[in-house]
């Protein structure tokens, strides 16, 4: 698994276990869509796993971007082979839903969200959280990434902008 595009563009990351990283051919088509407000952004990579989202964002022009998880072997392992640092990037070890709560403080333009297809839960918790805080800047876009056969309803306070498909997988996008 490598980096798609940007200054980072072609380097590996540390991937395994039981991380099912975003696919290159789906972290492409978000950052298409995303375009060029990813410059100068803020990045928030939930359930990051090996942190490629957050780092292709970064690689692209982000300004910032927190990478959360409950387990930061791989993100530590991958900060370290791009010697990434903080205050560019941040990792906060801890489960999306808590993290949430801690992080409201500093809204995000961008939150991405892909837990383990198979936590329905987590999905609901999180984006209730989004929804109950001010953790998303005002004209910013949540991106969800799950399995294409589950049905994610978004809280109200949440607007649906976009749904796309490619192969097993659905991103969502809302403000």
């Amino acid at each position: 698994m490598q980096i798609v595009a940007g200054k980072y563009k072609g380097k590996r990351l540390h991937y395994g276990g039981d991380v099912r990283a975003t696919s290159e051919k789906v972290r492409a088509a978000i950052f298409d869509i995303i375009g060029d407000r990813i410059l100068d952004a803020s990045f928030l990579d939930l359930c990051a796993g090996t942190g490629a989202m957050g780092i292709e964002a970064l690689s692209r022009g982000a300004k910032r971007a927190v990478f959360v998880d409950v387990d930061v072997r791989l993100l530590k392992e991958n900060f370290a082979a791009l010697k990434l640092q903080s205050p560019e990037a941040e990792i906060w070890r801890g489960s999306a839903d808590r993290c949430i709560r801690r992080l409201s403080q500093t809204p995000f333009d961008f939150i991405f969200l892909d837990p383990p297809w198979t936590h329905s839960t987590l999905y609901k918790d999180v984006l209730k959280g989004i929804s109950q805080s001010d953790i998303l800047s005002a004209h910013g876009f949540g991106i969800v990434e799950a399995y294409k056969k589950f049905d994610l309803s978004l809280p109200k306070e949440l607007a649906l902008q976009s749904t796309y498909r490619y192969g097993d997988t659905q991103v969502i996008i809302f403000t």
